[in-house]
């Protein structure tokens, strides 16, 4: 029913999905089974960014001072791109515990696959308060990933007006609370 179709022309399918799979029929040759043209399809799979060691439990610091790390891991398959992580306002990441510290971590692969690589997070605020959002993990044709991450920073009760409170609560006349 197509203008210029004829019997035995060679066809081309594409079909769309999850990955992109393509269906290609060639022309009959009698060496087939049956006589049939041959359809052959290829599958291809879409870039993967996995992570795994999450949920993160929530970051707490005094303000301008880092909190403690803590870390999950990001790896990727069937990569086109690089992964380029980057972290929220308030929040630092690296590849390497102790050091190196930044807003974000390109992750460079190498024949489609960046191996299972640990990313460190900590919390950095600078004034009291709180902060959170995503550390978002991305390449070119895979789905985005996210770690969520929440932080509180805050100075610890200050103990000396408990004992201030104390000595003007007592009477040095007497020698006896009031």
């Amino acid at each position: 029913n197509r203008g210029g179709w004829a019997s035995g022309n060679a066809m081309v399918f594409f079909v769309e999905g999850t990955g992109r799979r393509v269906a290609k029929a060639f022309d009959f040759t009698p060496t087939y089974p049956d006589g049939h043209p041959l359809l052959v399809i290829n599958y291809m799979l879409s870039p993967t960014i996995t992570i795994a060691g999450i949920p993160l439990t929530a970051f707490s610091s005094v303000p301008g001072t880092p909190s403690a790390e803590q870390n999950y891991t990001v790896s990727g398959s069937r990569l086109t791109e690089n992964i380029v992580i980057t972290a929220p306002s308030d929040f630092e990441i690296s590849t390497t515990s102790g050091g190196g510290f930044g807003s974000s971590i390109t992750l460079v692969q190498s024949g489609g696959t960046v191996g299972v690589t640990p990313i460190y997070v900590r919390f950095n605020r600078a004034a009291e308060g709180t902060s959170s959002g995503d550390i978002t993990h991305v390449s070119t044709g895979a789905t985005t990933k996210n770690v969520g991450v929440s932080g509180t920073a805050a100075y610890p009760p200050a103990t000396g007006d408990v004992i201030i409170s104390a000595f003007q609560a007592w009477n040095s006349v007497t020698g006896q609370n009031p």
